[in-house]
């Protein structure tokens, strides 16, 4: 009985499209610290040698790199709890996208003003999604238009 449970669960999963709600790239390359959310600087970041190599494999069409570090920042959200400072401020991991990938961006609400997101003043914030790709925007801190300061 158990073996018949086993394969029948096991024959439900779609790998494919479980991945897909994941990533939406053939290939998505990075240290491993990226990926357990352990990044810290130049320890974390991938040789040039190595993007090249990846890069100049057949069939490459592009990429582009993502960028992170961590901050703070003051904000008038009173959403947000976790990640409070003793000064008010919060922690935060900041990123920073080339083109490609921020093409790949998925916006759920608000517009889009690269202009005005690159003065620095504004921010995109992200917001969690279930395991089917459903945004959970109770998990947004901030409201579209609002002021987060650094």
């Amino acid at each position: 009985m158990l073996t018949n449970t086993v394969f029948t669960l096991s024959q439900s999963v779609d790998v494919n499209k479980a991945l897909e709600n994941f990533c939406d790239l053939d290939f998505l390359i990075g240290h491993a610290d990226l990926f357990n959310h352990q990044y810290d600087g130049e320890e974390s970041v991938l040789s040039e040698r190595f993007i090249a190599t990846v890069s100049g494999q057949k069939g490459f069409e592009t990429g582009g790199r993502l960028y992170g570090s961590w901050g703070s920042y003051q904000s008038e959200t009173y959403a947000q709890t976790m990640n409070r400072q003793p000064d008010g401020s919060f922690s935060t991991a900041l990123y920073g996208l080339e083109e490609f990938l921020f093409s790949r961006l998925r916006l759920v609400d608000g517009e889009l003003d690269a202009n005005k997101l690159a003065t620095g003043n504004y921010i995109l914030e992200g917001v969690k999604t279930d395991d089917h790709g459903n945004v959970e925007m109770n998990s947004a801190n901030h409201k579209v238009g609002g002021c987060a300061h650094p």
